[in-house]
């Protein structure tokens, strides 16, 4: 009778709880059954329990002062279990040989068919050959215990193999288009694909080269051919950044953050790195992007789990600064030489390589480099400043947002009247603003809004309007803040729709003493950017107006003077002002869909520096 694979499985299952003496009653009940029906299955118990013995035997012998061997010493023979006594036809293995068994209950029984496994009869002969030779049982033995050597330090083994790959991607050219592993693992990023954006910003400018046009569209700076460049500008594989000022933090898919120090020549080359031609990185690297490599003129910095900074002088050198964990530096040749110079540099070192030159050492602390954009002092300090910078400049009305989700008022810090809320439904109107909290909307058709039903107009041809605002879309109009509805006003201020009808740019809206409303914007080349806050402003000083965007001027025209008085007495916030109390009698109302923070009203003109100090001193 064949035994199916599976019950040999069992039977060897059966047999090792046997001989660790975990075996339960049902165990001995179920292999008394499988000895019974099956003379393969006796002879295979058998060959396991002899293969066993015999190894515990050589054990013992080999290691007589263990206290392995200390058990063992009572075994003077091979022989079956007791159970074996029980079963009626069992026959002897072949294992034990001719007459090996005599005197034993296993030369008692029936004789074994005349057809038996030829795998079973092979292992037989194997097991009785190394049975014979204690030099062969030795070298199995030292096998078994090195496997078991191995496994107990493999984890050790593994992760010294990882560091070694990773020095070796970077001494065999592993840059910025090689992940670990090798070339056919990272395959060339296609031109055009976005591989990072830009994720925060310190008084920055751009130049950007011939055919670059990123997304968002760049800011024109009056006067000085630059761009500014809204946060979360994309950047695509090979494209040129050129910072002239300031300090940008750039997030690459792959998680690493990169901060450029102007002056800095940088190429975006994939999620994994990039190329820094000429000024000053620092870089921190998640595991997500291990192996993120920066190229430099000077030779190449690899990623193997870090913080680090990378400086490219005029003379094509660079230092290499490691803050955390530590980097694989590939200089160019020296000159008459063939390779690339290969060095370790650690948490805490610094080192000066460069074309024609070996490598040196040099004090840290001569590569000074920002490693966080962050404001000065904790954000608690910074947003203590911002308030009494704020209050300094006395508005009339300054909307701070502050609030709590039962609020159906916005409070005004200067202590005139608080604005109703209309805002209905579940939810929390005040959600994390640019400082503090901020006011959130959610346009059409909600109509969400927040109107003050008087405020001190300006008198003297002098105002200035300052909010952040952030949109969530572009609708045909929308109101940022507004002294604007049915009876007229002094001012609008929002989004307005191009030729297609809808609301791209940043728009305002001034009616003049003596002549229809003037309006006027940053133009429809280039649109308020969505999901960034912005802060936004426009001050009018007698004759001159002019439009701000995170404290950069955008457009200015000359106008006929703020009308005075006004009927309309109301102030909007995200919303048109109505001065019935009853804002679904007032018609278009250019809900906001977004969210509003720091609104404020002077009835003085900001300076340009005022200006770009509020949209500059927010906490990030």
């Amino acid at each position: 009778m064949n035994v199916p694979d599976g019950q040999f499985d069992e039977l060897r299952g059966l047999v090792a709880r046997l001989r660790e003496r975990q075996l339960t009653a049902a165990d001995e009940l179920r292999l008394k059954q499988i000895l019974t029906d099956s003379a393969e299955a006796r002879i295979a118990y058998a060959e396991y329990l002899a293969l066993g013995a015999l190894l515990e035997l050589e054990v013992a012998a080999i290691f007589p002062d263990t206290k392995l061997a200390e058990p063992l010493r009572s075994l003077q023979a091979v022989s079956p279990s007791p159970l074996m006594r029980e079963v009626s036809s069992v026959s002897p293995s072949p294992l034990m040989g001719e007459g090996r068994g005599e005197g034993s209950s296993a030369s008692r029984l029936a004789p074994a068919p005349p057809v038996k496994s030829p795998v079973l009869g092979f292992l037989g002969g194997v097991v009785d050959y190394v049975s014979h030779s204690r030099m062969l049982m030795f070298w199995l033995m030292f096998a078994v215990l090195g496997t078991v050597f191995i496994a107990h330090f493999g984890s050790l083994m593994l992760s010294r193999f990882w560091a070694q790959r990773n020095e070796q991607i970077a001494q065999n050219g592993g840059g910025a288009g090689q992940r670990p592993g090798g070339p056919a693992e990272r395959p060339e990023v296609p031109a055009g694909k976005i591989v990072a954006r830009l994720t925060d910003a310190i008084d920055c400018k751009w130049k950007l080269s011939e055919g670059e046009r990123p997304s968002p569209q760049p800011s024109p700076i009056r006067g000085e051919g630059v761009v500014q460049l809204a946060l979360d500008t994309e950047f695509s594989a090979g494209q040129q950044l050129n910072l002239t000022a300031g300090l940008a933090e750039l997030t690459f898919d792959s998680g690493a953050k990169v901060i450029l120090h102007a002056p800095a020549q940088f190429v975006v080359s994939e999620a994994l790195g990039g190329d820094l031609q000429l000024g000053r990185l620092s870089a921190k690297v998640p595991h997500s992007a291990h192996g993120f490599t920066i190229n430099t003129p000077g030779g190449k910095v690899v990623d193997l789990g870090t913080e680090f900074g990378v400086k490219v002088n005029f003379d094509r050198t660079m230092d290499v600064i490691v803050y955390v964990g530590d980097v694989a530096v590939n200089g160019t040749p020296v000159s008459g030489g063939s390779a690339t110079q290969s060095i370790h540099v650690h948490a805490g070192e610094a080192i000066s390589v460069g074309p024609n030159q070996p490598a040196k050492t040099i004090d840290p602390n001569d590569v000074r480099l920002v490693r966080e954009i962050a404001p000065l002092g904790d954000k608690t300090k910074a947003e203590a400043a911002y308030v009494e910078f704020m209050k300094s400049l006395k508005p009339v009305v300054w909307f701070r947002m502050e609030g709590k989700e039962t609020d159906r008022v916005l409070h005004d810090e200067m202590g005139g009247p608080d604005a109703k809320l209309f805002w209905d439904g579940p939810g929390n109107p005040f959600v994390n603003g640019q400082i503090g909290r901020g006011l959130w909307l959610r346009g059409m058709p909600l109509k969400d809004g927040a109107v003050v039903s008087d405020y001190p107009k300006a008198q003297n041809g002098k105002l200035s309007v300052v909010a952040w605002a952030y949109a969530n879309s572009r609708p045909g109009w929308a109101t940022i803040v507004a002294n604007w509805g049915p009876a007229g006003g002094q001012f609008h201020l929002g989004l307005h729709p191009d030729s297609r009808g809808e609301g791209v740019d940043l728009h305002l809206i001034l009616p003049e003493k003596n002549a229809p409303w003037r309006p006027f914007s940053e133009g429809e080349s280039h649109p308020f950017p969505l999901h960034v806050w912005q802060h936004v402003a426009f001050v009018v000083d007698g004759p001159t107006v002019r439009l701000y965007r995170q404290g950069a001027e955008v457009a200015s025209m000359q106008h006929g003077g703020l009308r005075y008085p006004v009927t309309q007495k109301s102030l909007g916030i995200g919303m048109e002002s109505f001065d019935s109390g009853d804002p679904t009698k007032a018609g278009n109302q250019m809900w906001w869909d977004g969210k509003l923070d720091e609104v404020a009203v002077f009835n003085s003109a900001l300076t340009a520096e005022e200006i770009k100090k509020l949209a500059g001193a927010a906490p990030r």
